[in-house]
């Protein structure tokens, strides 16, 4: 984890996380707080929250992806709407940068989502 301050240990380790992490911050909701993609999966699982790949990703869910197919998180995002079968979400360090991004639902890179309700 990264010190934000040089005095404490920041909630969020890497600028993937940051969008995520960050709502749950402005909006009080202790869940989001804990995102990092790559403790949460194992922490989600745990607590019986966490769905696999096959899940069908819900606006407003927390959603992970694995680029390299190696069953390892590489990065997570905000599922903005799912239209079309189409997953649009909102990433941080998307090109450096928070974007809009889709994929089509049932993506290999999908490796699992987090209901947020």
């Amino acid at each position: 984890m990264v010190s934000l301050t040089g005095h404490g240990t920041a909630l969020i380790p890497v600028w993937n996380d940051v969008p995520v992490s960050s709502v749950g911050v402005s909006s009080n909701a202790d869940i989001l707080k804990r995102v990092s993609f790559r403790n949460s999966p194992a922490w989600f699982q745990q607590h019986g929250q966490w769905q696999d790949g096959s899940c069908t990703p819900k606006a407003g869910d927390i959603i992970f992806f694995d680029w390299e197919g190696d069953g390892t998180t590489d990065h997570v995002g905000i599922v903005d709407k799912v239209e079309n079968d189409t997953v649009y979400t909102i990433e941080g360090n998307s090109g450096d940068a928070c974007k809009q991004r889709n994929y089509p639902d049932g993506s290999s890179v999908i490796i699992g989502c987090i209901p947020m309700y």
